[in-house]
C-alpha cells in the first residue's frame, strides 16, 4: 500500500503521530537519501504527469464552453510553455533545448526575459522529455499509440477526436486542423487506413495532415523499460485534392493503388457534371458504410451485450480500483482503426473478430481489468482468468456478428459487382489501355476544377467497391513523399516547411539526466533550496519518531525546513527569486546539484504529501 492510501485511509481516524509514524515507515522503505550531497536535482524532481489517455483527451462543457479535464490541464499546464506557432517550430525547440547551449539559447530569448519565464520553460521542457520517455518506452505498441497520440494533441493546443466521429483524423491542432498520426519502429513506417474516410474528408475539407513518427529504441530486458535510449523521427505531410491521386497511383501493394481507378466508362460524364455519382446507376443493396459510420452500430450492439451481462461487467474493476466505464471499453477496442483485432479480412461489415490469446484485445482486456469478488462485507479483486477474459472477447465477437448480419449478400449485391466490374475493368473501361492507375492519374488531372477532382473521388474505384481495401503508403515511400506527389502537389507541406521530415529528438533516462547536469548551472539557488528543504524535512521527521518523539530540536528543524519550502516555493511563485541568480552563461552559483542515476531516484516520496506533513508537523506537540 502506498503512502497516499495510508493516509486516504487513515487519517481521518488516527492521530497526526500515528499517521506519521506510518509515512516514515514508507519514506525508509521507498526513498533513500545519498549521505554527503548537499542539493539533489534528480529525475525524480521532474513532476511525474500521470500517463492517461482518455484523461487528457477528455474536454467538458461547463457555461457553453469546454474546460479540460483536471488531467489535461495537468499536462497543458506544463507543455503550453514549450513556445512554437507550430509543429515544426516547437519540434525545432525542444531540439535547442536538448542541444542546450546556455549562452546561445539566452542570447535567441529562448527563455524570454524573466527569472519566472526561464523556470517555467525549464520545468516545461523537462516534463515533455520525462513524459515522453514513459509513453514510448513504457507501455506496449498499442496503448504507447494511444497515449502519444492524446499528448501530441495537448502539445498543440488541439483536442483528440473522439471514437465513432466518421473521420481518419486522430486529433485536431488548435487552429482546427485535422491531423492523423502514425506511430512505428524505425524501418517499419506505415501511413494508410480507410480510403473511404480519407475521401470523406478531403472532399469536406480539402486536406488530411499526417504525422508520422519512427522511434529506433536499444533493447532492455522486461522491467528495465524506462532505461531504454533512443531517437523519435518526425514526418508530417498533407493529403489534398490536388495530390492524393498522384500519390495513391503510386502506393504499396496491388490493392492500395487500385483505390484511384475511375470508371471510364462514365468518362464524359467525369469531365463534363462535377455532381455526377456512380452509385445513381448502380444496384442498390445498399452502400456498405464506412470503418467509422458502421463503428457507431457496433457501440450500439456492445452495448446490448453489456446490457445483457451487467451483473458480469459490474464486478469488473480497473487496476487503479474505478469502476467499469462502457466509454472506456469501446475506446480500448478500437474497433474502425484497429485492424489486428480482426481475422485475416479486415473489412468492417463483413469481418470477424479475433478471439485467440494473441489477439492485442486479449492483453488490453487482461492487463487493464481486475475481477471485484465480494467476501465478507469488503471488496478483494484479483486479475482476470482466462475464461473472464475470454467473456469479453466474446461479447465484442457478438456485437460484432450482428453488424456483419446486417450487410449480408443478396441478389442486388451481386447485381451491383457486376456492374462495377463493367463500369471500372469491362471493355468499354479498357479500350483506350490498361494501364488504369496511370489512365485515372491523368484524367484527374486533367479535370476543369477542385470540384470536379472532389466528385471523381467519390466515383473512384476504392470508395464504391465491395469489401474495401485500405490504402496504405510505406516508409520508403514516405520519405519521397514529393517526388510521388510530382508537379501536383497542392499543399504537399505545412508553411515554413520544405521537406517531410521535421526534426529529431532523443529520449531515454540518459538523455534526461545529461539535461539536468546542463540546466543545474543555471537553476536559482532558491530552486535548489527547495529540494534540499524537502531532504531536511523527511530525514528530520525520521529522526524525531526514530527517537520516540523526544528530540524536539529535530521536530522544531523539520517546521522550519517545511515553513522555508513554503516560503521560497511562494517567491519563485511570484518571479521574487532573489539570490545570485545571475546571467546564464556565468559562473554558475556556488551550491550545485547533483544529478542522480534513475535507478537511485525513481521513488521519491516525499513531494506529494509535503503539505500534509508540515501541517501535521506543526501541530505535533
Amino acid at each position: 500500500m502506498g503512502i497516499e492510501n495510508i493516509v486516504q485511509k487513515h487519517y481521518e481516524k488516527k492521530s497526526p503521530q500515528t499517521v506519521l509514524a506510518l509515512i516514515v515507515e514508507q519514506l525508509k522503505q521507498k526513498y533513500t537519501l545519498k549521505e554527503g550531497k548537499e542539493q539533489v536535482l534528480s529525475w525524480s524532481s521532474i513532476p511525474e504527469i500521470p500517463i492517461s489517455e482518455i484523461g487528457w483527451s477528455n474536454m467538458t462543457t461547463r457555461g457553453g464552453k469546454e474546460v479540460p479535464s483536471e488531467e489535461r490541464a495537468q499536462l497543458l499546464n506544463f507543455l503550453e510553455n514549450i513556445p512554437g506557432d507550430d509543429f515544426k517550430s516547437k519540434i525545432n525547440g525542444i531540439n535547442k533545448f536538448y542541444k542546450f547551449d546556455a549562452v546561445k539559447l539566452q542570447e535567441e530569448g529562448f527563455f524570454g526575459d524573466t527569472q519566472a519565464s526561464m523556470i517555467s520553460q525549464i520545468m516545461a521542457y523537462l516534463v515533455f522529455y520525462k513524459t515522453l520517455t514513459t509513453i514510448i518506452t513504457h507501455f506496449n505498441a498499442a496503448s504507447a499509440g494511444f497515449s502519444f497520440e492524446s499528448f501530441l494533441g495537448v502539445l498543440l493546443g488541439g483536442i483528440q477526436i473522439k471514437t465513432g466521429s466518421k473521420t481518419i483524423a486522430d486529433f485536431t491542432m488548435a487552429d482546427g486542423t485535422p491531423v492523423s498520426l502514425k506511430l512505428y519502429a524505425e524501418k517499419s513506417l506505415k501511413v494508410g487506413g480507410s480510403y473511404n474516410d480519407l475521401i470523406n474528408d478531403l472532399v469536406k475539407d480539402g486536406k488530411m495532415q499526417y504525422i508520422a513518427v519512427t522511434k529506433d529504441l536499444n533493447e532492455v530486458k522486461p522491467g528495465k523499460e524506462l532505461q531504454q535510449d533512443g531517437t523519435l523521427a518526425f514526418y508530417q505531410f498533407n493529403f489534398n485534392v490536388e495530390n492524393i491521386v498522384n500519390i495513391l497511383a503510386q502506393s504499396a501493394g496491388s490493392q492500395s493503388p487500385k483505390n484511384i481507378i475511375l470508371p471510364f466508362a462514365y468518362e464524359e460524364e467525369l469531365k463534363n457534371n462535377p455532381a455526377f455519382r456512380i452509385e445513381d446507376v448502380l444496384a442498390q443493396a445498399g452502400r456498405m458504410p464506412s470503418a467509422q459510420e458502421l463503428e457507431n452500430l457496433f457501440v450500439d450492439e456492445l452495448r446490448k451485450e453489456v446490457d445483457a451481462s451487467a451483473e458480469a461487467f459490474a464486478n469488473l474493476k480497473t487496476k487503479d480500483g474505478s469502476d467499469f466505464k462502457f466509454e472506456d471499453f469501446t475506446e480500448m477496442i478500437d474497433w474502425a482503426k484497429d485492424d489486428a483485432i480482426f481475422t485475416k479480412n479486415k473489412q468492417r461489415g463483413t469481418a470477424k473478430t479475433r478471439i485467440d490469446t494473441i489477439t492485442p484485445l486479449f492483453n488490453k482486456f487482461g492487463n487493464h481489468y481486475l475481477l471485484a469478488k465480494k467476501k465478507k462485507n469488503k471488496d478483494e479483486y484479483r486479475v482476470l482468468s482466462l475464461e473472464n477474459v475470454k467473456f469479453l472477447l466474446n461479447a465484442v465477437r457478438a456485437a460484432n456478428d450482428r453488424v456483419n448480419a446486417r450487410f449480408a449478400a443478396d441478389v442486388q449485391t451481386k447485381q451491383r459487382t457486376g456492374q462495377i466490374k463493367d463500369a471500372y475493368f469491362g471493355k468499354e473501361a479498357m479500350a483506350a489501355g490498361t494501364d488504369l492507375e496511370e489512365r485515372s492519374r491523368e484524367l484527374y488531372n486533367e479535370l476543369a476544377s477542385e470540384e470536379h477532382k472532389r466528385g471523381a473521388l467519390l466515383n473512384s474505384y476504392g470508395y464504391v467497391r465491395r469489401p474495401k481495401h485500405n490504402f496504405e503508403l510505406n516508409q520508403n515511400m514516405i520519405m519521397k513523399i514529393d517526388q510521388l506527389a510530382g508537379d501536383h502537389p497542392g499543399e504537399l507541406f505545412p508553411e515554413g516547411q520544405d521537406g517531410v521530415g521535421v526534426g529529431t529528438i532523443e529520449i531515454g533516462a540518459a538523455q534526461i539526466n545529461k539535461m539536468l547536469k546542463s540546466v543545474s548551472q543555471i537553476l536559482n539557488n532558491a530552486i535548489f533550496d527547495i529540494f534540499n528543504n524537502v531532504k531536511i524535512l523527511t530525514t528530520n521527521i525520521q529522526g524525531y519518531f526514530a527517537g520516540g518523539l523526544k528530540e524536539d530540536a529535530k521536530a522544531n528543524t523539520a517546521k522550519t525546513a517545511a515553513n522555508d519550502i513554503e516560503k521560497k516555493t511562494e517567491k519563485v511563485q511570484k518571479g521574487d527569486v532573489g539570490g545570485d541568480w545571475g546571467k546564464v552563461g556565468q559562473t554558475p552559483a556556488p551550491r550545485q546539484a547533483d544529478v542522480m542515476t534513475l535507478d537511485e531516484s525513481k521513488h521519491n516520496a516525499v513531494s506529494p504529501l509535503l503539505e500534509m506533513i508540515k501541517a501535521m508537523v506543526k501541530n505535533t506537540p
